[in-house]
């Protein structure tokens, strides 16, 4: 079998060289065959080992919630009028511990939906690494509470705590209640059976912070047409930082380092020219993630950076969402959860872990001329006075801890 698969290669090849039937074999001699053959080894290769539990799981894991994420959030930018806050990451492990705790059909479709391998113990890996994104530190808070909600005396799955403790924490007590005084939630879920529910509030320190000579208050904030619509506090800053510009998009991003060592990173995106942010959140991909990182580059000289002060917190029904993508099972299983509750809090301010440097206007006014090392599309500064998308990711992994859109300032004063 494996002398034909190199045949069947070898044909081919030739045909598409325009050589004819096995004439092509000629072309195969030497190192040529000794490619094919290599080439053949890694395809049978990564067949065999796609459920090798010894693997490193990174780049599956990564493109798993690059997927689930994108998808996610161009559901719920459509409910949420593009200004919303939102953790895809909490969502993707509430529904793993949900997935670990059915079976059969049910099971295999939520594994399908989430990108999870069928093999367990490639799943366990996956999870331990999710759970390790997030160290607790004085930079940076990320305060998560993930919740099954079961009214008594209905009965959780048989050894729940066992196969998903760690993703999902599973109470017996009164659902709607629970879930607003524990999600601070401003208004009571309706009366359920069981729901699912989760929080997330955020706050962090800048590796470098923005120095507060350099906040302009009341500055105006455009809508995607140019029309003011409100008033922000801007944070300004001038230094050497990574942009990305993407023309799929025709869009530039902006990457900010979060905490000690910059061990987080803050992604912004603006729109360039007049398309809106809905244009942009509608086309956008999980490919475009990756391509993000791929293009970011530091830039040669100190740019100008202003960002708004704010805080932004959502509280989200995700059910209709996360139908809407096909995740359909979770709501029949035992216990069924009548609903799946968030609320995201992110406070973005200007402090930081070390002292940002003064602006300097003169040393600006020097380099003025001077390239940027970038591309030319993304200019020489990076503006967030018009609604943009933003997203914390772990430097190490990549991975998308939770993601959002700015786009309704408060009213002018």
């Amino acid at each position: 079998m494996r002398l034909e698969a190199i045949l069947l290669l070898a044909v081919a090849a030739g045909t598409a060289r325009g050589a004819g039937g096995f004439g092509a074999l000629t072309g195969l001699a030497g190192g040529a065959a000794d490619k094919l053959t290599q080439g053949v080894d890694k395809i049978t290769s990564s067949l065999s080992n796609k459920d090798d539990c010894s693997r490193d799981v990174t780049e599956d894991f990564r493109r798993a919630l690059y997927d689930f994420s994108t998808r996610l959030y161009k559901q719920v930018a459509q409910r949420a009028s593009d200004h919303f806050t939102l953790s895809q990451f909490s969502a993707w492990l509430s529904l793993a511990a949900i997935a670990e705790n059915t079976s059969g059909e049910e099971q295999k479709a939520l594994l399908e939906n989430l990108r999870l391998p069928a093999a367990e113990c490639l799943r366990k890996k996956y999870y331990e690494l999710a759970l390790s994104l997030e160290p607790a530190g004085d930079d940076v808070t990320l305060a998560r509470r993930r919740l099954l909600l079961v009214q008594p005396p209905a009965q959780l799955p048989a050894n729940f705590s066992q196969r998903a403790g760690s993703l999902l924490q599973a109470c017996q007590v009164d659902p709607a209640a629970t879930a607003k005084d524990e999600l601070k939630l401003s208004t009571a879920p309706a009366p359920a059976s069981a729901l699912l529910a989760d929080s997330l509030d955020y706050s962090a320190l800048w590796t470098s912070a923005f120095p507060e000579a350099n906040i302009k208050r009341n500055q105006p904030f455009y809508d995607d047409n140019g029309k003011q619509i409100g008033t922000v506090d801007l944070m300004k800053i001038k230094k050497r930082v990574k942009l990305a510009h993407l023309p799929i998009l025709n869009a530039k991003v902006l990457e900010l380092p979060v905490g000690s060592d910059g061990r987080f990173r803050m992604l912004m995106l603006v729109n360039l020219g007049v398309l809106p942010i809905r244009h942009t959140v509608e086309i956008f991909q999980n490919t475009i993630i990756i391509d993000i990182f791929d293009k970011l580059l530091e830039s040669a000289i100190p740019l100008e950076v202003s960002i708004p002060i704010f805080n932004l917190t959502s509280e989200l029904k995700l059910r209709e969402s996360l139908e809407a993508m096909g995740v359909n099972s979770v709501w029949k299983s035992s216990p069924a959860p009548a609903e799946y509750y968030q609320r995201v809090s992110v406070a973005v301010s200007p402090r930081g872990v070390s002292e940002g440097a003064p602006s300097s206007g003169s040393t600006l006014g020097s380099l003025l001329g001077a390239a940027t090392g970038l591309a030319a599309a993304v200019g020489r500064e990076f503006t967030a006075n018009r609604p943009f998308m933003f997203g914390l990711v772990d430097k190490r992994t990549r991975t998308c801890l939770f993601t959002g859109a700015y786009s309704k300032p408060p009213s002018p004063s």
